[in-house]
């Protein structure tokens, strides 16, 4: 009987564990990791304030968190408590990354360091018109002046919308001389380039737009042509695709003969969308911190401090529209950053045609 009691009290205390989990179960969600409670934030205007947070980790168990903002002119970056910071804007306009680091005190499933960025921009999302009576949507003592829909047996007083900010050079073609264009290695004819890590995903990876030049923009025929191909491979590399250092691709002899790139990250998706851009026979071209102004449709350039590669797609006025992979471990479509970005350097395939 003694032993029978002790068989159901071992059965019961299964049961029970069950039922309740551990405290350590609690603590890590079923990808196994911390996550960012966001991966972007956006303000309207300088000012504002926004708290973002490490998730899934019990503050007993962090070490430490530091953060940092690359551009302290457009946002800075507070740590707050343990777990998580202050991202503030302190311009009206700009986008910059904030990077979080953090230290456990022990390895959770064989990591004890996670690192996260968090894209910021500052811009107005729903501008208002200033000082154009003809274009406000508030009827006045004289109708027939505003841009309000006139009755259709009035026809003369119908506003007719024009395109704005369409100018002829937009993508500005580079030039074929480039003096300031090295190749980058000249030493050794084998380089691995270090890919930006970030090992953490966030909770629920947003799906981006999908980039495309803006209304009125009219492209070169040949960057309209690297655009559509670039574009074709959003099939095959989806919003949202898992994508991290784990995903690797090489450069053989595009840069110069006898050398090999051996990418991983966001550089082997950048090359990977090169290639289906150019062809993998046309050369590339690095330019060292190149004038933005000569950027073009399908050239990768290489940003934050020499951590991560991106892939053009877009050209339009202030900023630049991207396709890039390891963004919060995924392929990501449409972010948009200022031309004002510090750009480390570019590679580009346009000098060969």
């Amino acid at each position: 009987m003694k032993k029978r009691n002790q068989s159901l009290l071992v059965i019961l205390c299964l049961i029970a564990g069950l039922i309740y989990p551990t405290a350590e179960a609690q603590t890590v969600n079923a990808a196994g990791v911390p996550y960012i409670s966001a991966s972007s934030v956006h303000f309207e205007s300088k000012g504002e304030s926004k708290t973002v947070c490490i998730k899934n980790i019990s503050k007993k168990k962090i070490k430490k968190l530091t953060v940092k903002s690359i551009d302290l002119s457009v946002a800075t970056a507070k740590k707050v408590s343990k777990s998580c910071f202050t991202v503030t804007s302190v311009c009206d306009s700009g986008s910059t990354t904030v990077y979080a680091n953090l230290k456990l005190k022990k390895k959770i499933y064989g990591k004890k360091k996670f690192s996260y960025y968090v894209s910021v921009d500052v811009s107005q999302t729903n501008p208002q018109p200033t000082n154009n009576p003809e274009v406000t949507a508030e009827p006045t003592s004289t109708p027939v002046t505003t841009a309000t829909a006139a009755p259709t047996n009035t026809p003369a007083a119908t506003a007719t919308v024009r395109p704005t900010n369409t100018p002829a050079a937009t993508a500005t073609v580079s030039p074929t001389n480039t003096p300031a264009a090295t190749l980058k290695p000249t030493a050794s004819p084998t380089v691995t380039e270090d890919p930006f890590i970030i090992v953490a995903p966030t909770s629920a990876p947003t799906a981006g737009p999908t980039a495309s030049p803006s209304a009125g923009t009219t492209l070169p025929a040949d960057e309209a042509a690297a655009y559509d191909r670039i574009m074709a491979m959003k099939s095959e590399y989806p919003e949202g695709m898992p994508w991290t250092d784990e995903n690797k691709y090489k450069w053989v002899n595009v840069t110069a003969p006898n050398t090999t790139y051996n990418f991983g990250g966001c550089a082997a998706l950048a090359a990977i969308l090169s290639d289906a851009a150019f062809g993998k026979e046309t050369k590339a071209v690095q330019v060292m911190s190149p004038d933005p102004n000569t950027v073009r449709i399908g050239d990768i350039l290489r940003i934050n401090n020499d951590t991560h590669s991106v892939v053009v797609i877009g050209t339009d006025g202030d900023k630049f529209t991207l396709v890039e992979g390891n963004y919060n471990d995924s392929v990501h479509w449409g972010r948009k950053i200022n031309k004002s970005t510090p750009i480390v350097y570019m590679w580009t395939r346009w000098q060969n045609g």
